[in-house]
């Protein structure tokens, strides 16, 4: 994909193909599933507990991409309702920031 996403014709495609699928508000399903991967915690006593296994979900790479733009877009409109005086939970500003005004 790497590889695609440098050549210009092939960027354009992925693009408007992610571009039309948001205008229209559909994902087709293959791009939304996903291969869990269950893995072992290093350096647990006792591999017969849930908790010392992880679970990895791969996703497709077009999901991914999807995904990434939507939650950006979610993020900038959140942003925008904000008001100056809005700190915690921001892109770029912290609690903290509010405490020296």
């Amino acid at each position: 994909m790497k590889g695609a996403w440098k050549v210009e014709w092939c960027r354009k495609v992925m693009m408007e193909i992610v571009r039309e699928s948001l205008s229209m508000g559909f994902v087709c399903e293959k791009w939304r599933r996903s291969v869990g991967i269950i893995m072992r915690k290093p350096n647990k006593p006792d591999y017969g507990l849930p908790s010392s296994y992880r679970v990895i979900n791969l996703l497709d790479v077009m999901g991914k991409l999807i995904e990434r733009l939507v939650a950006r877009r979610l993020e900038r409109w959140g942003q925008e309702g904000m008001g100056d005086e809005k700190y915690g939970g921001r892109v770029g500003r912290s609690s903290l920031d509010g405490v020296g005004k």
